[in-house]
C-alpha cells in the first residue's frame, strides 16, 4: 500500500477521535526529545506512552496528530505482545523500545510501512526471531545472545541510533549462531532420520498387521508366516518406501487376502457358496507368485523362498481338497512390552494442520508444569515423523503426526510467531486503518453526491410538478376561452335575431351603465351560471374583469360580449352598482357641510 504521512496521521484521528486543540503548547520535536530521554523505569507495562507523558509534562497540550499516533501505539504493542510468547527477560527488554517506536512514528509515521528500510522496527523484527527459542536453561550459547541484545539496546538508546550499523552488527552475530545451529541440527536430522524411519516403520507395519489379524481364524502354517518372514518384510517395505508408497498399499490390499483365503465360506447357499470358491480358487492360484515379489525379508529364488512359500501352499492344498483346516490361537503383536490399542482416528482438520507444518516452526511445548520451547528441524513425511530441538540444536522431541495433531488440538504445543511480527503488526494495523478511513472518507462523499442527486432530483420534481401545473392552467384556460367563445358565438346568434333587436339595445344601454361592484350571474367554467361582481372595468380597452365571492376571477369580457350573453339568456343583472362619481359628489357635499362645524357638534360632545 502506497500511502503517505497525511494518509497515516488523518487516519490514526479519526480512529481515535482526536481533534486539533486550539492550546497548543508543545511542538513534536520536544514530544520526541522528551521521549528519547525518558528512563527504562518510567515505561508502563501496559504501553500506555501517552498517559506517561501527560503524567510527566501535566502542562503540556499536544497537537492532535501527535495524541493519535501514541493512542496507536498502545494498540500495536498490547497487539505485539499477544501474538507473541516470550521469555519474561527478553519481553522486558521489548517493552524499552516502546518510547523509542514512538519518537520515531512521530517523526515519521510511515517507518512501518517502508520495507526493507533500516529502522527500528526491523531490527526489533531481528531480535524477537532470534529469541524467540531463548530460555534461561541454555547455558553459555543463551547468554552470549542475551548480552548481544543488550548491546543492540544500547544502541538504539544513544542519542542519534544508526539502525544500519546496528542492523548489520546484529545480522553478523545472527549469521554466525544461525550456522552454529543449522550444523548442530543437520548432524542430529541425519544420524535421527534413519532411526526415526526404522522405528516408525517397525510401528506402522505392526499396526497394519495387527489390524488384519485380529478376530481372524489362522493355522500355524499361516501364523509362522505372517509374523515371520511376511511382517519383516512389511517393515522393510515401510522403512525403504514409505507408507504412502504403492509398495506398501499393494503389501497391505495382500496381506489381508493372504488372511481371507483361510477364512471359512460360510454362505448358506450352495450356488453363492460354489461362486465364492470358484473366486478363491482363482486367487490362489495368482498368490504365490505376487507374495514372491514383496517378500523382501527373504532372498527371492533361495531355497528360504521356496520353503516359505510352500508352507503357504500346503494349506491352500487342503483347502482345494476339501480338507478341514486345523486353526489355532495367536497372539497379536505387542511393542515395547505394550499391546498396541486401536485408538479413535485423527480428523482430517487436524491432520490437515500437522501437514502444513514447516521445519524452523517454533513451538512451546508443555510438560509436568514446565514449558519448553522447541524448534521443528525434520519432517518425515514418508513415515509421518516430526524431530525438535532446542534454540542450542539439541534433540528435544519427536512425535509422529497423530500424536502432533492431538498435542496441537489439547494445546499442549503451541505454535509461536516470530517472523516479522513487530513490523507487520505495526502495518497491518496502519494498512487497516487507513482502508477504513478512506472507506469512510469515500461513504461520506457518496452520502454527499447521494444528497446532492436527490435534492437536484426534487428540484426538477418541483420544476416539473410546476410546468405541469402551468400546463394544465394554460389547457384549462384554453378550454374555458373555448367554451366562452362558444358561448358567444351561440348568443350572437341569438341577438342577432330580428326579434331581439329592441332587447339587445336595451341590455347594451344596462351594460354601458354598469359601475363597479356591480352584480350578475355569469357562467363559471362549467357553464354553470355564478354570482360575480365587476372588479375591474378598462374603458380604453373596453374590457370588464368579473370575479366571485372569493375574489377569484371568473371571466372577462367587452361590452359587445356581455351584452351577448346577456341577450341570449346565459347571464343576468341583479344590481348594475352605484356610479363612481355620484358618491364621489356625495363626499365631498357632506364634507362641504361639516366644514364649518365645531368639533363638539362633530363629535356630538358638550362644552
Amino acid at each position: 500500500m502506497s500511502v503517505n504521512a497525511r494518509q497515516v496521521i488523518e487516519a490514526l484521528k479519526s480512529r481515535y477521535a482526536v481533534k486539533e486543540s486550539a492550546s497548543v503548547n508543545v511542538n513534536t520535536e520536544d514530544v520526541t526529545q522528551f521521549l528519547r530521554n525518558l528512563n527504562p523505569d518510567q515505561i508502563p507495562k501496559d504501553h500506555g506512552i501517552l498517559e506517561t507523558v501527560a503524567a510527566q509534562k501535566t502542562e503540556w497540550v499536544l497537537a492532535g496528530q501527535d495524541i493519535a499516533i501514541l493512542h496507536s501505539i498502545r494498540d500495536c504493542m498490547a497487539m505485539v505482545f499477544r501474538l507473541v510468547d516470550l521469555e519474561e527477560e527478553i519481553a522486558v527488554r521489548l517493552r524499552q523500545v516502546t518510547p523509542l517506536v514512538s519518537a520515531d512514528l512521530l517523526e515519521d509515521p510511515c517507518a512501518p510501512l517502508n520495507p526493507g528500510k533500516e529502522n527500528i522496527f526491523t531490527i526489533v523484527d531481528l531480535l524477537m526471531d532470534a529469541t524467540i527459542g531463548w530460555s534461561a536453561d541454555q547455558g553459555r550459547a543463551g547468554e552470549k545472545l542475551l548480552m548481544q541484545v543488550d548491546e543492540v539496546f544500547t544502541g538504539l538508546t544513544g542519542d542519534t541510533p544508526d539502525y544500519v550499523v546496528l542492523q548489520n552488527s546484529l545480522n553478523d552475530f545472527l549469521g554466525k549462531e544461525k550456522s552454529r545451529i543449522q550444523k548442530l541440527e543437520e548432524r542430529l536430522a541425519a544420524s535421527e532420520s534413519g532411526k526415526l524411519r526404522s522405528q516408525r516403520g517397525r510401528t506402522i507395519a505392526v499396526e497394519s498387521m495387527n489390524n488384519a489379524l485380529e478376530g481372524k481364524l489362522l493355522t500355524q502354517n499361516m501364523v509362522n508366516f505372517l509374523k515371520g518372514p511376511w511382517h519383516e518384510s512389511l517393515q522393510l517395505i515401510a522403512i525403504t518406501k514409505g507408507v504412502e508408497s504403492d509398495e506398501w498399499i499393494r503389501a497391505t490390499k495382500l496381506t489381508e487376502t493372504i488372511i481371507w483365503t483361510l477364512q471359512p465360506i460360510s454362505e448358506a447357499d450352495l450356488e453363492k457358496a460354489n461362486a465364492a470358491k470358484q473366486r478363491l480358487y482363482r486367487i490362489m492360484e495368482h498368490l504365490p507368485g505376487e507374495i514372491e515379489d514383496l517378500l523382501l525379508a527373504v532372498e527371492q529364488g533361495s531355497d528360504a523362498a521356496q520353503a516359505t512359500l510352500e508352507t503357504i501352499e500346503e494349506d491352500h492344498v487342503n483347502i482345494i481338497s476339501g480338507q478341514e483346516l486345523e486353526y489355532v490361537d495367536f497372539d497379536l503383536f505387542e511393542v515395547e512390552g505394550t499391546r498396541i490399542a486401536k485408538g479413535p482416528a485423527v480428523s482430517r482438520i487436524l491432520l490437515k494442520k500437522v501437514n502444513n507444518l514447516e521445519p524452523g516452526q517454533w513451538f512451546t511445548y508443555e510438560d509436568n508444569d514446565k514449558i519448553a520451547r522447541i524448534k521443528l528441524v525434520l519432517k518425515l513425511e514418508d513415515v509421518k515423523q516430526l524431530l525438535f530441538t532446542n534454540r542450542n540444536g539439541m534433540k528435544a522431541l519427536e512425535k509422529n503426526y497423530d500424536e502432533m495433531a492431538y498435542l496441537l488440538s489439547s494445546g499442549v504445543i503451541k505454535p509461536l510467531n516470530h517472523a516479522s511480527v513487530f513490523s507487520s503488526t505495526f502495518s497491518t494495523i496502519y494498512e487497516g486503518l487507513i482502508e477504513e478511513h478512506q472507506k469512510k472518507l469515500k461513504a461520506a462523499k457518496q452520502a454527499d453526491q447521494e444528497e446532492a442527486e436527490r435534492e437536484a432530483a426534487r428540484q426538477k420534481a418541483i420544476e416539473e410538478a410546476k410546468a405541469l401545473a402551468r400546463s394544465r392552467e394554460e389547457e384549462d384556460q384554453r378550454r374555458k376561452e373555448e367554451e366562452k367563445e362558444k358561448r358567444i358565438k351561440k348568443a350572437r346568434e341569438e341577438a342577432a335575431k330580428s326579434e331581439n333587436r329592441e332587447r339587445v339595445a336595451e341590455i347594451t344601454e344596462a351594460v354601458a351603465n354598469l359601475n363597479i361592484g356591480a352584480r350578475l350571474k355569469l357562467p363559471a367554467a362549467d357553464g354553470e351560471l355564478e354570482e360575480c361582481k365587476l372588479a375591474v372595468r378598462v374603458a380604453a380597452a373596453d374590457k370588464m374583469i368579473f370575479v366571485n365571492r372569493t375574489g377569484i376571477k371568473v371571466g372577462d369580457y367587452t361590452s359587445e360580449q356581455l351584452t351577448t350573453l346577456l341577450v341570449a339568456g346565459e347571464g343576468e343583472i341583479d344590481d348594475a352598482g352605484v356610479e363612481f362619481e355620484d358618491t364621489l359628489a356625495q363626499v365631498v357635499s357632506k364634507l362641504r357641510q361639516d366644514r364649518d362645524k365645531s368639533y363638539d357638534d362633530l363629535t356630538g360632545s358638550e362644552s
